[in-house]
C-alpha cells in the first residue's frame, strides 16, 4: 500500500456524509503513513432550494466562511470549499469554478505543508485542476457513468465533455465496473478495473451472537426483507409495493435517507408492513442487518443503474444475509451468492426461495467471501497501479 505520500482528494461528497469508495481510500491511506487533504464537493447556491438528505448548503457555507479547514483523524484534513456556480459543467462557468478551486486547494495545501501531492479526483468536472495544483500524478476514481444522471441545467453534452477532458487528462484511471472500463478505456488506455470493497471488521459483527439488535426491529414478527441506502429514483417501487402486498406477514423494511424530490413512495408508506428508519451511523447497521433475513437491491435497470456496483453487496454478504437484486450487470461477479431477478414475479419468487432455502453453512460461505474482498486488498491493487504508473512516467514512488 502507498505509503509516505501526499494526497490530495478532490472529493464529489461531504466528509460527513454516508461514506463511499473515497472515503474508504483516503481514511485508510492516512492511517498508513500518509497525508491526505480531502476537499468536499463545492456547493452551489440552488442548493438552498434542494436540500440535501445530508448535509445542508448552509452548513457548508458556513464551515467554509470560518476558514474551511478541519482535522478529522491523525493524519487526514477535510477542506470546504467556497460555493460556485450553477451550471457547472458548462465551459465558461466550469472555468471559473475550477479556478476558485484550484486556488483555495493550492492555498490550503500549502499552509499544510503537502507537496509534489497525489492528486486523487473523483469529481468528474474537475479535470481542469490536472496540471494545476503542483502534482505529481492524477488519478480519476469512477464510480458511475456521472452523465446518465445529468439533472436540472446540466446537459448531458456537458458532462461528457467535462468527464472526458478528465480522462484524456488523468494519469490513471479507475472504474469500479468491468463494463465501465471499456467504455472509459477508449479515452485513456491506462483504465482498469477494481470492484468496491468491505469493511468486513465492521459487517462481520452481525454473526456475532452477542450483537444485539437494534429496538426499533425488536419487535418485529414474521420474516424481515430490507434495503440499505439511499431511497431515490433507482428504487423500483412497483416491486417493492408487489412485494410487501403479497406478503403482509413480512416486513419491509427501508434503512437509508429517503429523497422524496425524486421518487413517489405514497404506495409502500400505506402499507403497514412497510417501515421508513432513515438514514443510521455506519456502526449500527450490523444490528439492523442481524433482524433482516433477505437482503434486497431492487433497483431499475437502466442507462445509470447498468453501470453500478452498489456498495451495499458486499456488506449485505459480509453479513451473511441472502441477497436478491435486480440484474445489475456489474454483480455477476457475485452469481454464487448474489440472485439476479428480472421481473416483479421473478425477483418475489427469488425472495421468497432466499428465505426457504438460507442456512447457517451459506451464511457462514456468504460471510467467507466477503472477507476476501476488503478495502485493504483493494487499496493495495490500486497502490501497485499507482506505482507501476509513476515508474513508467518517472516519478517518485516513495
Amino acid at each position: 500500500m502507498l505509503q509516505n505520500q501526499h494526497i490530495i482528494c478532490i472529493a464529489m461528497t461531504f466528509w460527513d456524509a454516508a461514506w463511499l469508495s473515497n472515503h474508504q481510500y483516503m481514511h485508510r491511506l492516512a492511517a498508513n503513513g500518509n497525508r491526505v487533504l480531502y476537499v468536499e464537493r463545492p456547493v452551489s447556491l440552488l442548493s438552498y432550494f434542494s436540500p440535501s438528505p445530508y448535509q445542508t448548503a448552509g452548513t457548508q457555507i458556513n464551515r467554509w466562511l470560518k476558514g474551511g479547514l478541519r482535522q478529522a483523524e491523525e493524519s487526514l484534513w477535510v477542506a470546504t470549499p467556497p460555493p460556485v456556480l450553477p451550471m457547472r459543467f458548462e465551459k465558461p462557468v466550469n472555468v471559473v469554478n475550477q479556478i476558485l478551486r484550484a486556488d483555495f486547494t493550492r492555498r490550503t495545501a500549502r499552509k499544510l505543508g503537502f507537496y509534489n501531492p497525489i492528486l486523487w479526483i473523483y469529481d468528474p468536472d474537475a479535470g481542469w485542476l490536472i496540471g494545476r495544483l503542483g502534482e505529481k500524478f492524477a488519478l480519476y476514481g469512477i464510480t458511475d457513468d456521472h452523465p446518465t444522471m445529468a439533472q436540472r441545467s446540466n446537459r448531458i453534452t456537458a458532462m461528457r465533455a467535462r468527464e472526458e477532458e478528465l480522462l484524456r487528462a488523468a494519469d490513471l484511471v479507475i472504474t469500479t465496473t468491468d463494463n465501465l472500463r471499456e467504455v472509459k478505456s477508449a479515452y485513456n488506455a491506462n483504465t482498469h478495473y477494481v470492484p468496491h470493497g468491505i469493511d468486513n471488521q465492521l459487517f462481520a459483527r452481525a454473526l456475532d451472537p452477542d450483537c444485539p439488535v437494534m429496538p426499533e426491529l425488536a419487535d418485529v414478527r414474521g420474516p424481515v426483507v430490507g434495503v440499505i441506502g439511499q431511497i431515490n429514483q433507482r428504487i423500483d417501487v412497483a416491486t417493492m409495493t408487489a412485494l410487501a402486498a403479497r406478503h403482509p406477514d413480512w416486513t419491509l423494511v427501508f434503512i437509508g435517507p429517503l429523497v422524496r424530490e425524486r421518487v413517489d413512495v405514497t404506495a409502500l408508506e400505506s402499507l403497514p408492513n412497510v417501515r421508513f428508519l432513515g438514514l443510521k451511523p455506519a456502526a449500527d447497521l450490523p444490528r439492523y442487518l442481524k433482524s433482516i433475513d433477505v437482503c434486497l437491491i431492487p433497483y431499475i435497470v437502466d442507462d445509470h443503474t447498468r453501470y453500478m456496483h452498489p456498495l451495499k453487496t458486499l456488506e449485505y454478504l459480509a453479513a451473511g444475509r441472502p441477497v436478491v437484486s435486480t440484474p445489475l450487470p456489474a454483480l455477476s461477479i457475485y452469481e454464487e451468492h448474489v440472485a439476479l431477478a428480472g421481473d416483479t414475479d421473478t425477483f418475489i419468487a427469488a425472495v421468497e426461495r432466499a428465505l426457504a432455502e438460507d442456512s447457517p453453512a451459506k451464511r457462514a460461505a456468504r460471510a467467507a467471501y466477503a472477507a476476501n474482498h476488503t478495502w485493504e486488498n483493494r487499496l493495495e491493487n490500486i497502490s501497485s497501479l499507482i506505482e507501476t504508473t509513476l515508474t513508467r512516467k518517472g516519478g517518485r514512488e516513495d
